[in-house]
């Protein structure tokens, strides 16, 4: 049993890789500019449309663990500190390779990610997390067949609606890229873990 468990574990680390080499892609794709060149376009947008889901499952690993865990706080701020000192690194790298002018007001915002939303993905994770022990109290207190009611309505208002009226920002997730996107995963996510763990 222990030995299943820990091809589990395993198995999810590396999907988890699988998921960060993808969100490296998508970053050297757009960053590089390859999506606009002409010669190998095809190749570019495939790999695209192919690194797309890349966020989704790393959210979706991420709710399969956290809704039979406890929330550390000591995370939250090593994640914090992690996401600082990448983002003031990464910032007096481009001023020290003359790709910014150094700005003591643009420095100062990346000392403050979070509130600045200079990392879209970190603000959504952060919020995500800092929500998770109310959502497990909420989805341990309904039984499975109203948690399925719950997932249903969910994929209707956040998928199925937004793909056939993309118009709609309503009833907006923001194509992905927002916390109501992230809940939405996180209980899908844990639905599976509780349901369908074997």
């Amino acid at each position: 049993m222990d030995k299943e468990k820990s091809n589990k574990k395993l198995n999810f680390e590396l999907l988890r890789i699988i998921s960060m080499i993808m969100i490296l892609i998508l970053h050297f794709n757009l960053y590089a500019g390859f999506l606009k060149m002409e010669k190998f376009n095809y190749i570019f947008s495939f790999l695209e449309h192919a690194c797309i889901i890349a966020v989704n499952i790393y959210v979706l690993i991420t709710g399969y663990f956290l809704i039979k865990s406890e929330i550390s706080i000591k995370k939250i701020l090593n994640l914090e500190m992690e996401v600082l000192f990448y983002s003031i690194i990464l910032y007096m790298f481009t001023v020290l390779t003359r790709q910014h002018q150094f700005n003591i007001k643009e420095f100062i915002l990346y000392f403050i990610p979070f509130i600045t939303k200079k990392y879209w993905f970190f603000v959504a994770y952060i919020a995500l997390y800092l929500i998770v022990p109310f959502l497990n109290i909420f989805v341990h207190s309904i039984n499975r067949n109203q948690y399925k009611i719950l997932l249903i309505i969910g994929t209707v208002l956040f998928s199925i609606i937004k793909t056939v009226y993309p118009s709609n920002n309503v009833l907006e997730a923001n194509n992905g890229f927002s916390l109501i996107w992230f809940i939405y995963l996180y209980f899908l996510a844990g639905y599976i873990r509780m349901y369908y763990d074997n």
